[in-house]
């Protein structure tokens, strides 16, 4: 038992340590630096390598290490033990960093070892007997990272957590295998999947002639967690990835073939029934060298089939790439490729399209793709589109011819025109960056806007009936998730907007649309519910991420607005604001209440009416956001006189509103004020800060509080005890539990004498109770106003 006790434990063997390193460095070709050595006899006799084991780089490629292990375990054949040879069965590095470095020649720091190795004339690690040459390690290394660097700059790509091993399986013949997560050091990722290699080398002279057949596998990456790892950003792909990538040759001339399959594909934002599977396999030669002038990779043979459903696209070719230039010779041909499958990858590539757009017809064509343009033709049978937003399908008779078109710096296949039946005439363009489409517009603006809603396109209001002619543009990109850009004039003619009887008419119209903005305007506008009657022009911001980032300007001219009719029209429909949005749209989705509007303009009556006044000329600064609405800068007239406001709001958040006035008024005419005093001759002056709360006018009357500055000239007081003529009355009063409490500083001065101090009360019923004070002499006027008149 103590021998075995014994034997167990490492010997230490600090003075074979050099001799260790010498024969390692001889036998790579580079430096090996070797940290304390124990020798271990069970349970396998063998030794271990404790602290820092080093190989050097070669120092033309980097002075970073090539490998660095704090921990290498080497079993001894113990065959060889009773035969009194030393020979390594195996060799296992425990979370060894290995650096692969490229020089700007094009070269790597392994070349040279790989030929190297294939030059040692070592026996196969799995032959059962010793022969004079020694039999070549089983090598392993677990939990290894490792690092890629261009010259002296480390990139950013790496592997981590990966096994690898290499042992010689024939006399002239190695394996590998690999197996990895790849990683960027600059940005966190996740879910990239699994890198699985196994391949054999042979030997050779040179690098370039060894022999190799292998393959490449990955599992599971997940798409947008691919493309992080690919370009430091989520592409916004959805999908699992999984590639084999099968290779033979030598390794200056790789014959390949590969596989990639991508399950359940789909932009990010994008959550529909559908399952769209993609599948791609390709084929080719790879050729690889390198000159003095630097390496030349060339791409031979190629030939890609993409299968979707009974038709294919197919890419041959070939690729030439060195440090000048890349010169491409590419031939991409469609055959039989059916629309319904082009329909489904649309659905998961364009957000807002229905989940019943469909599509139908067959797509053939021939393009030779090379640097200096695409030359080909194509045509696409039997073209019909259909969803549940359109009411009948869009069928096209006519075959629509497809062809290339260059000019000069951008190549791209171009079609029509063709007509669109009910629409207009459609032309069109699409290349590697993206599509245009362009529009001549002669429609139903009901039909236009489906046609745009089939397509993933929304507007974001209602219209019912209407014209529209004019020309539509709409551009778009394959990456990078740009919205799709709109742009054109259209004129618009009998336009209604809404279901009655929240109808809004344009009997003339234009809108202007870019990728910023697009501002309608137009010369005769109606409400016809309210008896409005309106002219202007409004701008909405396009487009927008979310309702509170949509915001929209106007300049607005009204003749009429008649406050009864309007509140009819208002009570007619509860919903009459709120309905002025698409109930249909992406807009309904997201907007629940006015608290989402962002609105800013300018709004002009010239005539304001209700049953006891009448405002002229008013003007003013509205601004709504965040369900706050501000008023600034109102300015109105009344009777000669002027009204108008600093900052008034309305809070139209959930609940009840609430209001806040700061109203001025000047040199308005008293007789409304106080009917019986004498006509044409009476002023008043009032500045008034209320603040309310409440839906109805009843909850407002209760809410209100605030102070009223007032300045009363030539007028009467006559209630049910008395009557009162004065010159003026100045003075200060407090709102508040619907009513008016004067404050201590209120005078009143009579058509002859000296002035009264008034004390006293009024509420919102016209029921005053003033107390007349001058020294001695006191009167009181309580009682109800005689006259139904009030404050307007």
């Amino acid at each position: 038992m103590a021998v075995l006790i014994a034997a167990s434990i490492p010997i230490h063997m600090d003075r074979q340590r050099l001799r260790l390193a010498q024969t390692l460095s001889a036998e790579l070709g580079r430096q090996v630096t070797v940290g304390e050595v124990h020798l271990r006899l069970l349970p396998k006799p063998g030794f271990n390598i404790d602290g820092p084991f080093i190989v050097s780089d070669d120092p033309s490629f980097s002075p970073e290490p090539l490998l660095r292990a704090d921990s290498v375990r080497a079993d001894l054949r113990l065959a060889s033990l009773w035969q009194g040879r030393i020979e390594i069965a195996s060799i296992s590095l425990e979370a060894p960093n290995i650096n692969l470095v490229r020089s700007e020649s094009g070269h790597w720091n392994l070349e040279s070892l790989l030929l190297r190795a294939s030059q040692i004339p070592s026996a196969p690690t799995s032959q059962p007997r010793a022969t004079e040459r020694p039999r070549f390690p089983y090598i392993n290394a677990s939990d290894a990272r490792i690092n890629f660097k261009n010259g002296i700059v480390r990139s950013v790509f790496a592997f981590t957590e990966s096994e690898l091993s290499f042992w010689l399986e024939s006399d002239n013949r190695w394996n590998a295998r690999f197996e990895g997560k790849p990683v960027r050091t600059d940005v966190p990722i996740a879910d990239t999947g699994t890198v699985r290699f196994r391949g054999r080398f042979g030997r050779a002279p040179s690098l370039g002639t060894t022999p190799f057949d292998g393959v490449l596998e990955v599992h599971d990456a997940q798409l947008g967690q691919l493309s992080k790892l690919l370009v430091a950003h989520d592409a916004g792909w959805r999908g699992a990835l999984d590639g084999e990538l099968s290779a033979s040759g030598t390794l200056a001339r790789l014959t390949f073939a590969n596989k990639i399959r991508i399950h359940q594909f789909r932009r990010f934002d994008i959550a529909t029934g559908d399952t769209l599977n993609l599948s791609a396999d390709c084929s080719g030669v790879l050729t690889y060298s390198v000159q003095a002038q630097g390496p030349t990779r060339n791409l031979e043979n190629l030939s890609c089939t993409v299968p979707l459903d009974s038709g294919k696209i197919q890419l041959s070719g070939s690729v030439s790439h060195d440090l000048a230039a890349t010169l491409y010779n590419l031939r991409l041909g469609t055959e039989r490729v059916p629309l319904a499958a082009v329909a489904a990858v649309y659905r998961n590539l364009q957000p807002n399209v229905p989940d019943d757009f469909r599509a139908e017809g067959e797509m053939n064509g021939d393009f030779l793709m090379t640097q200096s343009g695409i030359d080909g033709a194509g045509k696409i049978e039997r073209l019909s589109v259909n969803s549940s937003r359109l009411s009948s399908p869009i069928r096209i008779e006519e075959p629509v011819l497809l062809r290339s078109i260059s000019d000069g710096k951008v190549q791209s296949i171009a079609f029509g025109p063709l007509q669109v039946p009910s629409i207009g005439g459609l032309t069109g363009s699409f290349g590697a960056d993206g599509f245009l489409f362009n529009l001549d517009a002669e429609t139903e603006v009901p039909s236009l806007l489906r046609l745009g809603q089939t397509f993933g396109i929304d507007a974001p209001l209602r219209v019912e009936s209407g014209r529209a002619t004019g020309i539509v543009h709409v551009a778009g990109t394959w990456s990078g998730f740009h919205y799709t850009s709109v742009s054109g004039d259209l004129d618009l003619t009998n336009i209604v907007m809404f279901p009655s009887p929240a109808q809004v008419l344009l009997h003339s119209a234009n809108v202007s649309l870019n990728q910023t903005s697009a501002i309608i305007r137009t010369t005769a506008g109606e409400v016809p519910s309210a008896s409005l009657n309106f002219s202007g022009a409004a701008e909405l911001a396009r487009p927008c991420g979310s309702p509170l980032d949509c915001s929209a300007t106007f300049d607005l001219s009204i003749d009429k607005v008649d406050l009864p009719k309007l509140q009819k029209a208002v009570n007619a429909n509860s919903g009459f604001l709120t309905s002025l949005l698409n109930r249909d749209s992406w807009y309904d989705r997201n907007l629940d209440t006015l608290e989402r509007l962002n609105l800013t303009g300018k709004l002009r009556i010239a005539n304001v009416h209700t049953p006891k006044f009448a405002l002229e000329q008013c003007s003013a600064t509205l601004a709504l956001h965040g369900g706050i609405l501000k008023m600034t800068n109102f300015e109105a007239r009344y009777s000669g006189g002027t009204v108008s406001g600093t900052e008034n709001t309305i809070a139209l958040l959930p609940g009840e509103p609430k209001y806040t006035l700061n109203l001025q008024l000047a040199r308005l005419p008293i007789a409304p004020l106080l009917p019986s005093s004498p006509p044409s001759q009476g002023t008043w002056n009032s500045r008034l800060q209320l603040s309310m709360t409440g839906q109805s006018l009843d909850d407002l009357k209760q809410s209100a509080e605030g102070t009223v500055r007032f300045d009363l000239a030539n007028g009467a007081l006559n209630t049910d005890a008395g009557d009162f003529s004065f010159r003026r009355i100045t003075g200060e009063a407090q709102i508040a539990k619907q009513r008016l409490s004067l404050a201590n500083n209120v005078l009143a001065i009579p058509l002859t004498g000296k002035a009264w101090q008034v004390e006293g009360n009024a509420d919102f019923a016209r029921r005053v109770d003033p107390k007349f004070t001058r020294g001695p002499e006191h009167f009181d006027l309580n009682g109800q106003l005689t006259s139904a008149s009030k404050i307007p």
